[in-house]
């Protein structure tokens, strides 16, 4: 089973809950289930998912949890983008707008890699040739 690696983030001091280089199961976590279909991006109140057990308990409260795929030119997933708060927001279309920005941020962010990716691979590719001729 792969894991799933924290690189970036940003949250209030005084909240340490997932911090940059922590590690889970994949599989385990709620970004996964959004990837997959099984969670949708946004929850304004992810209680009843927890309930359900349509979520797994993260050990944690979670209100509002938005979550949108990275997704590549050629439709493979680079990775998520996600956030959440604690009481659950109190107007659904201030989540609707949230989800939106985040949901455009993961856009910009699949355009800026695809350039740095294409490098690595040719990197990759090139070194695998020089390996194996």
């Amino acid at each position: 089973m792969a894991d799933r690696k924290f690189k970036v983030v940003e949250s209030r001091p005084e909240c340490t809950i997932i911090k940059a280089g922590m590690s889970d199961p994949v599989e385990e976590s709620w970004c996964q289930r959004v990837v997959d279909g099984r969670l949708p991006e946004m929850m304004v109140d992810a209680r009843p998912f927890v309930a359900t057990g349509q979520a797994p308990d993260p050990g944690f409260y979670i209100g509002t949890h938005l979550s949108t795929p990275v997704r590549l030119s050629d439709g493979s997933v680079y990775g998520t983008l996600c956030c959440f708060s604690g009481p659950p927001t109190q107007r659904a279309s201030a989540a609707e707008m949230d989800i939106n920005r985040l949901r455009y941020t993961a856009s910009l962010l699949a355009t800026k890699l695809k350039p740095k990716l294409v490098e690595l691979q040719e990197v990759e590719g090139d070194s695998l040739n020089r390996k194996f001729k």
